[in-house]
């Protein structure tokens, strides 16, 4: 039944084809028979667009349309959002709006579901240009929005930003690799743990100056009667100034017990 009222469609179509003659229209008789075209074309749309989401191939869409193989393409994508979107079929349906501007409102429509009740008013307003800048706004729109929600999901699944209650997350800073020892290299390793022992290691060749008091207890506080005075054994400094005279690069003068000997001694 349906197929009939087509066919005679088709029918009464080629008898206004072979009547029609343009030259003999004015300009206001021309607008008028080309709106009617217009909406017979759209009408027809609605047909390819139904019937293209059974067939679902674009090759064999584009060869009975004679459209391309994108052309095609776009057509079944925009079949299957009819079935979703009840506004946006009923205009095709009526023939309120193309084909091409089904299709620009379906990609909107596919990222943000909703927006081809206000996308259907500006194409029965404006023009084509405008209606194609809108639908692709709207859909940046939304696809932005949907990332930014799964940006943490995919975080917490790569490991960063776990949470500190979870057990079992590994936390791992930004600087560090993957190996052992923190993640980081033997090499680096190694290095750390000698900058530390340099840290810890007195200095060599260097002279006791006070008030600084030195590890080994050569030198002490500035005192009450006298700053920076030697004291202890004087057997033990000889023994500590030799070896910090041999250990000195620098060749400095070794201190022997004679010049220790001529030295205040500390009050007992």
């Amino acid at each position: 039944m349906e197929s009939t009222h087509v066919d005679e469609a088709i029918e009464l179509l080629q008898k206004a084809n072979a009547d029609l003659e343009p030259e003999l229209l004015s300009v206001p008789e021309a607008r008028e028979r080309l709106k009617a075209y217009a909406q017979a074309q759209r009408l027809a749309a609605f047909g390819v667009a139904s019937l293209a989401r059974t067939i679902d191939e674009a090759s064999s869409l584009a060869r009975m349309t004679g459209t391309s193989v994108g052309k095609a393409k776009e057509t079944i994508a925009t079949s299957k959002i009819l079935d979703d979107s009840a506004p946006l079929e009923a205009a095709l349906q009526h023939g309120e709006i193309s084909l091409d501007q089904a299709t620009e409102i379906a990609k909107a429509e596919g990222s943000a579901p909703g927006s081809a009740l206000e996308l259907l008013g500006v194409a029965r307003e404006e023009s084509f240009h405008v209606l194609k800048e809108k639908a692709r706004k709207a859909k940046l729109e939304a696809e932005q929005h949907r990332d930014l929600a799964r940006r943490p999901q995919l975080q917490r699944r790569a490991g960063h930003g776990a949470h500190p209650s979870r057990p079992g997350t590994p936390r791992r800073h930004p600087d560090r690799g993957t190996g052992r020892g923190g993640g980081r290299s033997p090499r680096k390793q190694g290095q750390g743990r000698r900058d530390q022992r340099a840290l810890r290691a007195p200095p060599r060749g260097r002279l006791c100056r006070a008030p600084v008091r030195l590890w080994e207890g050569a030198c002490s506080p500035a005192r009450a009667g006298g700053a920076g005075q030697p004291r202890g054994d004087p057997e033990r400094l000889e023994r500590g100034e030799r070896g910090r005279g041999l250990q000195d690069p620098r060749g400095r003068p070794r201190v022997t017990r004679g010049s220790l000997e001529g030295s205040p001694k500390m009050p007992s």
